[in-house]
């Protein structure tokens, strides 16, 4: 199977296996647009074709692989069930005015093409123009579907940003959280976040002496606000000083706040993925973000199936039979949408800069652009094949937006050649009515 990217974006064709052992041809394709600014407060989304964004060949992090969280992870993933709206950005407080806390939110819009459109409406007779009654029930018509449109929001999260505050000790049990402090703006990173990690050494112990304990938040081991029981517990004999304080975590869920820690215990030392995201589940609180999610972190950890004893005798080096493909979705699960559309309208709020959006909020539409595959078969027909969107990377600091589109093809298809297309244009069809004369197929639309 030959593949052709007759695109000027970054596109390749690579091999995978599912869980049953069938073998995929996978196509991937990355759109990048700039986000410049339009009438109205809008924005537009322009694509990048001069200068095309590459595919991401392996994850990104925003520093020290393990001490930072994922900025972006590969575009190799051979299938997600879903699509993945990640936003990289910082928290700014309402007109740049330092403040103790501010709401942020994402929405994502499906756009119109999910709707069918009313049919025009035929005039009494040919030549003839409609009539007033005609002309407003199809003007009521046309706004019905704007206002559902407008209104079939499929991703709407609200989270809550605030200033560095502190977790006490209010007595021997009781905890108690400091007021925060005024701030302008907040990265919207993981280390902000609920979670953490519990390193507990020896007084005076030599550096290559192992730790009395370490552990971390399964959901989260970058943030703040958690804490392994056994380190409020062994302090003291360990000659370190008894935790009576810690920072707050600075991102959570919107009408949430945490006024004492997170103190867990993890009773094994030897635990699976799927005991991991049981015990993560039973801390009390989520980590609350916009980015992506770590792949070792539970729950996501636990979807990459098990991989025991079994699994290397029988079926190594396979994927297990219960992996589940939600495994390659990095976004939080809150933000994992039906594939997204190509007309989908993306706003944010408090999440880009005041200097570029005064009031705080960001609106931009997507303007419709389709990736295909065409599909030329052995026996000389053409079939094209529109790729899904399933991942969606808008960067507001950058002031930039990315699509990966995927197509799979079952590798045993009858399929001699596979084109990377695009179609710029919203209302053109894929395929043209006009036969090929030589062929009698029917020609792709460009």
């Amino acid at each position: 199977m030959e593949f052709r990217n007759l695109t000027p974006f970054d596109a390749m064709c690579f091999r995978a296996i599912d869980p049953s052992d069938r073998e995929y041809r996978v196509v991937a394709m990355k759109v990048g647009y700039r986000l410049v600014h339009g009438a109205g407060g809008y924005w537009q989304a322009l694509v990048n074709d001069g200068d095309p964004v590459p595919l991401a060949m392996g994850d990104e992090y925003w520093g020290e692989v393990g001490a930072s969280g994922p900025r972006e992870e590969s575009d190799l993933a051979p299938y997600k069930p879903r699509c993945d709206v990640i936003v990289n950005a910082i928290a700014h407080a309402p007109r740049g005015v330092p403040a103790p806390e501010w709401a942020v939110r994402v929405k994502v819009t499906a756009g119109r093409q999910w709707l069918h459109p009313p049919k025009s409406p035929r005039p009494l007779h040919p030549g003839a123009r409609l009539t007033s009654r005609q002309q407003e029930e199809w003007d009521s018509q046309i706004r019905r579907v704007e206002a559902l449109a407008a209104s079939h929001a499929v991703l709407d999260k609200r989270l809550c940003v605030s200033g560095p505050a502190i977790l006490y000790r209010r007595g021997r049990r009781n905890w108690d959280r400091t007021a925060s402090e005024p701030i302008a703006s907040l990265p919207m990173r993981w280390e902000y976040a609920l979670g953490g990690r519990s390193l507990l050494r020896r007084a005076g112990a030599p550096e290559d002496e192992p730790p009395l304990l370490d552990e971390v938040c399964f959901s989260n081991p970058l943030g703040r606000g958690w804490i392994e029981q056994r380190e409020l517990e062994q302090a003291r004999s360990a000659g370190q000083p008894e935790v009576e304080r810690m920072a707050a975590p600075q991102i959570e869920a919107a009408g949430t706040r945490m006024q004492e820690p997170v103190i867990a215990r993890h009773e094994s030392v030897d635990q699976d993925a799927r005991t991991m995201a049981e015990t993560a589940r039973g801390y009390g609180g989520t980590p609350a973000g916009l980015g992506v999610v770590g792949r070792a972190w539970a729950p996501r950890l636990a979807l990459a199936g098990t991989y025991d004893d079994a699994w290397l005798e029988q079926r190594h080096p396979w994927l297990p039979r219960d992996f589940d493909f939600g495994y390659w979705n990095a976004a939080p699960v809150d933000q994992q949408i039906p594939y997204l559309s190509p007309d989908a309208r993306i706003e944010l709020w408090n999440l880009s800069d005041p200097a570029l959006t005064p009031d705080g909020h960001l609106s931009v539409t997507l303007p419709g652009h389709r990736a295909l595959v065409l599909a030329r078969l052995d026996n000389g027909a053409l079939l094209p094949l529109p790729m899904v969107t399933d991942t969606l990377l808008l960067d507001a600091q950058a002031m930039t937006l990315s699509l990966v589109h995927r197509m799979w093809i079952p590798s045993d298809a009858p399929v001699r050649v596979v084109e990377a297309r695009f179609e710029t244009d919203p209302q053109a069809p894929l395929v043209r009515p006009a036969r090929d004369v030589k062929s009698g197929a029917m020609e792709p639309s460009r």
